[in-house]
This record gives C-alpha cells, sequence and structure tokens, in this order.
C-alpha cells in the first residue's frame, strides 16, 4: 500500500467502506468499537460484525499510529477526526461460526492466564 492510509467513507456521518484516500477524513464511529491502547504502539480499534457476509463474523482493527494520543478520543463523536498519517495498518476478516467460537474459547483461556498472574503479584 505504500504511504497511502486506509479510512472510512462516510456519507451523513454513517460508514460506508475502508477504502485508499490522502486527506483528512472526519470519522464518526457509532458502531460499538472496542478501543485498544494498553500498547501504545499497537493501539486502534477493534470492530465485530455479524452477517456482512452470509454466516461469517467480520472482525475488523484498525491501528493508529502510536504518535497519536487515542485516549481521549471518542470514536462515537461526530467531531472526531483522524488523518491518513494517524492510521498505520488495517486488518479484516471473516470468521465463520464455529471459528468464532473458537477464538471465543481462546480468549477466555487467554484472559484466566493473565488474571492469573496478576493475582500472583
Amino acid at each position: 500500500l505504500g504511504s497511502a492510509s486506509l479510512h472510512i467513507l462516510t456519507n451523513n456521518f454513517s460508514p460506508l467502506k475502508w477504502a485508499l484516500c490522502d486527506c483528512g477524513t472526519k470519522v464518526s464511529m457509532n458502531r460499538n468499537l472496542i478501543k485498544f491502547n494498553s500498547i501504545n504502539y499497537r493501539q486502534g480499534y477493534l470492530e465485530v460484525i455479524g452477517d456482512i457476509h452470509d454466516g461469517c463474523i467480520n472482525i475488523e482493527t484498525q491501528q493508529i499510529h502510536p504518535d497519536r494520543d487515542i485516549s481521549n478520543i471518542d470514536f462515537d463523536s461526530d467531531t472526531t477526526t483522524l488523518m491518513d498519517e494517524d492510521f498505520t495498518a488495517f486488518t479484516e476478516i471473516e470468521l465463520s461460526i464455529d471459528e468464532a467460537e473458537t477464538l471465543i474459547e481462546q480468549l477466555l483461556v487467554a484472559i484466566k492466564v493473565v488474571k492469573s498472574k496478576s493475582n500472583k503479584k
């Protein structure tokens, strides 16, 4: 993708599709996004949507540059503006129901591991 960044194109603040553009894009999220910024250089957001493709669970992640502080960004706000240089990566995957259930099981196991280590401190 070179130096291009991925953005959400919006129409009346209703996200349509991810697309390449080379301008700042006003991003209105209103989509149950999960902000992740526990590790600064891996910060961004994640979205889970059912049935974009028949019988599949869609998982999308957007990584945001570590120089951009997202700790106080409200992704559901109509005033959130992110520029091209703020975006560094995008991933979109489609999981079957069985694959999504396997992911849930593995997440629960990983949560137990982290909690058990946290409780030992």
